[in-house]
C-alpha cells in the first residue's frame, strides 16, 4: 500500500470558473460533474518491482461532501507532465478520453463522516503500464509446432482481442491421435496451447469456444413399448409423495452393448381446469334477456378436449326465483331478467358453473357476481277509471285527486307529475272550458266560463314521473 506524503506525491484541483488560479495550497480535492472542475493526482511508483506481475491496483479516495446527488465521476490517465505548484485550468495536462473506472454518486451531503463508503478505483492495468509490467509482443502457438497462430506487437494493456484458430485446429485434429477414450467410446485429443510474452506481465486466455460439425453414424433397432396398463397399476400401488408418484425404471440387457431409452411420453387426463376465474363485473339491465351473456369456454381448458366441447352447467343460482341463468349453444351463459317473476327486479346475485369432460372429470368455479341494473320504467294506467264530472254553467267541478285512487302508478314508486288538455280533437269551439291541476296535491278541477254549456266534453290526462 502506497500512502505518500507531500514530498512523494502531487495533488491539486483545477477549475474552469477560475482558469488562471492554482489550488496547490487547498486541503481538499474537488471535482463536480455539473461544472468544469477536475482533480489531479500523481504517485511515485519507483518502488514497485516491474519484474513482478501486477495482479491488482486500487486507488482509494474518501468522499468528504457531495453537493449534488446522481453525479457521474470517472478516473482518467494523464498523458502529459504537470506541476502541482503551477498547474491551472489553462495549463492543464492532456488525458486519455477512455476512463479507467467510474462511479455514480447517488447521495447528497456528507461523505465518510456520515457513513458513506470509500471509493475504490480499479487502475490495475494503468499501474502495470506505468511500471512496465504489461506483456509485450504476445504470441500463441496452437499445437506446439512452433508456428505462431496469434501475434501482437507492443504492449497488451487493457485491450482484449479475439482470435480465430479454426483452420489450425482442423489441421491439427486431422493428423493427431486420440489421447483419451471415455466409457461410451468417444475419443478425445489433447491440443497443447502455448502463450508467450517477451516481458513479465499478466496474460489470460479465456472463453474458449469450439463449435464443430459432426454427423454421427448410429446403428439402431428401435422398439416401441406401450406401458399404459403397467403405469396405471403403479399409480394405484405406489403412494404419492407431495402429489407426485416416483416410478423406478430398470433397464437390463443380457449382452454387452449400448442401449438408450428416449422419448418417454406419459399422457394423462387431469380433468378440466379453470384458466382464469369468471369476472364479477358482469351486468345486464332489468327486464332483458341476453342469450350469449358470457362465453364460458374462455375460462376453462382440458388436456384432450377443446374448451368449447366441455359440458357446462349452472349448478348454483342464488336468485333462481327471479332470474333465469342457463347454458345455451353448448358453452354460452344465458341470462334472462325479463321473466314475469323477475319483473322490475334489480340487484346483485352470485352464480357458479361446472365444466365436465367426457370421462366425467369436472371442475367448479367460485361464486361470481351478476348485477341486474335498475331501469326507470314509465308510469302505467291503473285499473280504475277516472270518473266523469259535471258542473254548473259558470261554476267548477268537484276536484279529482289523481294520486288517491288507482288511476296511475309507477313501479319504482317515483312521484307522479300530471298535465291535461281539454277537447284534444277541437270538437267544441271557444275557450269556455278550462281546467287546473294543483301541483302540491295533484288535484284536478274543471271550470265553465260565461254561459257556455254542453256535454261529453273530452279531457286527456298525461302522467309522467
Amino acid at each position: 500500500t502506497l500512502q505518500p506524503d507531500e514530498a512523494q506525491a502531487m495533488d491539486t484541483t483545477i477549475m474552469a470558473q477560475n482558469p488562471g488560479t492554482n489550488y496547490a495550497s487547498g486541503n481538499w480535492l474537488t471535482w463536480w460533474s455539473n461544472q468544469e472542475t477536475r482533480a489531479l493526482i500523481m504517485f511515485d511508483l519507483s518502488s514497485v518491482d516491474a519484474n513482478k506481475s501486477i495482479s491488482a491496483a486500487t486507488l482509494w479516495t474518501a468522499p468528504y461532501w457531495s453537493g449534488l446527488a446522481n453525479q457521474d465521476w470517472a478516473a482518467h490517465e494523464v498523458l502529459s507532465s504537470w506541476s502541482e505548484a503551477t498547474v491551472t485550468w489553462n495549463t492543464q495536462p492532456s488525458f486519455n478520453a477512455v476512463a479507467e473506472d467510474s462511479y455514480n454518486v447517488n447521495y447528497q451531503g456528507g461523505g465518510i463522516s456520515q457513513g458513506k463508503p470509500w471509493m475504490d478505483w480499479n487502475i490495475t492495468i494503468l499501474v502495470a503500464k506505468w511500471v512496465g509490467a504489461l506483456p509485450t509482443n504476445v504470441t500463441v502457438d496452437l499445437g506446439g509446432d512452433g508456428d505462431k497462430e496469434f501475434k501482437m506487437t507492443g504492449e497488451m494493456d487493457y485491450r482484449e482481442t479475439t482470435a480465430d484458430f479454426s483452420d489450425k485446429l482442423n489441421d491439427y485434429l486431422s493428423t493427431a491421435s486420440p489421447t483419451y477414450t471415455d466409457k461410451y467410446g468417444n475419443k478425445f485429443i489433447d491440443v497443447p496451447v502455448k502463450a508467450a510474452s517477451e516481458t513479465t506481465g499478466s496474460l489470460s486466455i479465456s472463453n474458449i469456444s469450439i463449435e464443430y460439425d459432426w454427423t454421427a453414424t448410429v446403428f439402431k433397432n428401435p422398439k416401441n413399448f406401450n406401458l399404459t396398463n403397467e403405469l396405471n397399476q403403479l399409480m394405484l400401488d405406489i403412494p404419492p409423495v407431495a402429489g407426485m408418484v416416483n416410478m423406478p425404471l430398470n433397464i437390463h440387457t443380457e449382452t454387452a452393448g449400448k442401449l438408450r431409452v428416449k422419448d418417454v411420453n406419459i399422457t394423462y387426463n387431469g380433468g378440466p381446469k379453470i384458466i382464469t376465474p369468471p369476472p364479477s363485473n358482469l351486468s345486464l339491465d332489468e327486464d332483458t334477456a341476453v342469450s350469449h351473456f358470457m362465453d364460458l369456454s374462455l375460462y376453462f381448458n382440458d388436456d384432450f378436449l377443446p374448451s368449447t366441447m366441455l359440458e357446462y352447467e349452472v349448478f348454483e343460482n342464488m336468485k333462481k326465483d327471479k332470474v333465469v341463468v342457463d347454458v345455451v349453444d353448448t358453452h354460452y351463459l344465458f341470462v334472462d331478467s325479463g321473466t314475469v317473476a323477475a319483473l322490475n327486479y334489480n340487484g346483485q346475485f352470485t352464480v357458479r358453473v361446472r365444466a365436465t369432460d367426457e370421462l366425467g372429470f369436472s371442475v367448479e368455479t367460485d361464486p361470481f357476481t351478476i348485477t341486474v341494473n335498475p331501469v326507470n320504467d314509465e308510469p302505467v294506467r291503473g285499473e280504475e277509471e277516472i270518473p266523469d264530472r259535471s258542473l254548473s254553467e259558470g261554476g267548477s267541478s268537484q276536484a279529482v285527486d289523481l294520486d288517491a285512487s288507482d288511476f296511475f302508478y309507477d313501479v319504482e314508486g317515483d312521484p307522479l307529475v300530471f298535465t291535461a288538455e281539454i277537447d284534444p280533437a277541437a270538437t267544441f269551439e271557444g275557450e269556455n272550458i278550462t281546467l287546473e291541476i294543483f301541483n302540491t296535491t295533484n288535484e284536478m278541477v274543471v271550470w265553465a266560463h260565461g254561459d257556455f254549456f254542453g256535454d261529453d266534453i273530452p279531457v286527456r290526462i298525461h302522467c309522467d314521473d
